[in-house]
């Protein structure tokens, strides 16, 4: 996650399980298991305050439920 933040200038939870590491399309119960966690790393990396963490943690969420397979 490191070199994603760092390196590849991954700016937000969701680009980091998206499209650094396509969790959320094709390992969705690796994604639901570390969401919190990489929204907590992430934060203290970037230096995100409560509100930009709330924004985070609803934009993931809506981000599982956008791609739920039925």
């Amino acid at each position: 996650m490191l070199y994603c933040i760092h390196e590849e200038m991954a700016a937000t939870s969701v680009d980091f399980l998206l499209r650094r590491t396509g969790w959320l399309l094709f390992d969705r119960q690796r994604a639901e298991y570390l969401c919190d966690w990489t929204i907590s790393f992430m934060g203290e990396q970037l230096g995100w305050g409560d509100s930009k963490l709330e924004i985070e943690q609803r934009h993931v969420k809506e981000q599982l439920i956008e791609y739920q397979v039925h």
